[in-house]
């Protein structure tokens, strides 16, 4: 099963029950008088009891067959912009658009439940508004989401989560083009693609919340890792830890294929790293397997591993390619013997690329993948026929220029 929270995204948190990405799309609700009078019935549901009130498009038969004269959507832009000479197809997509959730499987309705609303709480403009925003990491201590603006050096946001006013964290020293971000034993793990070497640093966390003073705060920070054997990380994208503290993170060439100040050329392959945290030794699990490796996530008995490959964003000058991956990998994971094996494609994503990833917890061995994508976060039932049993009750969702906050039905029973 394959779903989607509909409109724009950058990356994707999770941390309990809190995910990230977003939306600048109008409210949408189902008319289910005027959707059976429309050209459009042929392509969308009529809403189910109690969803007629719900921002929501249920696609029909998976748009298993189209009409002649339609054109896929450009690979920098969200599906459902594909344009047709069908004019029933082309409202289809007007209303999939204007709706905050796409549904591809009945599953999915018992997973929002009918109360599932979307809401923009915090949203930059100006110059602000066309900057990429990255590496959400909830700080429960202060109840703020910290998170990087990847073009500028030396700061971060802090996003109040209660008040929905955000401040600037300063960090010390001025840590350049932070991409990733991880909440561990107290400490803000990021990692920097930019100058004057791209690393994994941990830095202390913030203390002053937002609600008692809007002063600048600054946290002081320190690199993990930042080679393999002298030769430089090309650009650390995201990690994560395992329960035993151990770092899982990527290392693809985004730095260098944007032109970050400083950067060089790559010395290593795109490349899964395993970072042993009490020896500090790096071992590498995958070069090239995955051409692009960029989000990545465990499994909630972290034997599986998930990886994005975002390759069709790549090259120098990075480029956009419609012949190239851009897949959700898994991969059998061994921490003890520090090895990957078993790949297998489990998504693959229509227009754009793949970026950040997160798991949810399920009964009877299932889980669900949140993979953010062009248009959207995709919500995946990695387990064939599966069916979905739970989900978390609140979500807060971050884009490149808004943060929104997600309420979604809890399936009690997990």
């Amino acid at each position: 099963m394959a779903v989607r929270f509909q409109e724009w995204f950058t990356n994707l948190l999770a941390v309990q029950s809190i995910a990230q990405f977003g939306t600048q799309q109008p409210q949408y609700q189902h008319d289910p008088a005027a959707l059976a009078e429309s050209d459009c019935s042929s392509y969308l549901v009529p809403p189910a009891k109690d969803f007629e009130t719900t921002s929501l498009a249920f696609v029909k038969d998976n748009l298993a067959v189209i009409q002649n004269g339609t054109v896929a959507a450009s690979v920098e832009s969200s599906w459902v912009n594909a344009e047709s000479a069908d004019a029933g197809l082309v409202e289809c997509m007007q209303r999939i658009k204007a709706a905050d959730f796409i549904a591809f499987d009945e599953a999915f309705l018992e997973l929002i439940g009918p109360g599932a609303k979307l809401e923009l709480i915090q949203s930059f403009e100006g110059e602000d508004a066309n900057h990429v925003h990255e590496a959400p990491v909830y700080v429960p201590q202060t109840k703020e989401l910290v998170f990087a603006d990847t073009s500028v050096v030396g700061w971060l946001w802090a996003l109040d989560v209660e008040t929905h006013t955000h401040r600037k964290i300063r960090t010390d020293p001025p840590l350049h083009n932070v991409n990733g971000g991880a909440l561990h034993a107290s400490r803000l793990f990021l990692t920097t693609n930019g100058s004057p070497s791209p690393a994994v640093c941990n830095c202390s966390l913030p203390t002053v919340t937002g609600r008692t003073s809007s002063a600048e705060e600054t946290v002081v920070c320190s690199a993990v890792v930042n080679n393999y054997r002298l030769a430089h990380l090309n650009s650390p994208n995201d990690l994560i830890f395992t329960s035993q503290g151990n770092i899982l993170f990527t290392d693809p060439t985004y730095g260098w294929a944007q032109s970050w100040p400083g950067v060089g050329a790559p010395e290593l392959p795109t490349t899964i790293y395993f970072f042993h945290t009490k020896s500090r030794t790096l071992f590498p699990l995958s070069n090239n397997d995955v051409l692009q490796p960029n989000g990545l996530a465990l499994s909630a008995g972290e034997k599986t591993l998930y990886v994005a490959d975002s390759n069709s964003t790549s090259g120098k000058p990075i480029g956009v390619w419609e012949d190239s991956v851009r897949n959700v990998d898994a991969f059998d994971f061994d921490e003890k013997t520090r090895r990957l094996c078993n790949r297998r494609l489990v998504h693959v994503v229509e227009r754009g690329w793949r970026d950040g990833l997160r798991v949810t917890k399920m009964k009877y061995g299932r889980e669900l993948v949140l993979v953010a994508s062009m248009g959207g976060v995709d919500v995946v039932d990695t387990t064939e026929g599966g069916r979905v049993f739970c989900w978390g009750s609140s979500m807060l969702v971050m884009t490149s220029c808004s943060t929104w906050s997600l309420s979604v039905r809890l399936v009690y029973g997990c």
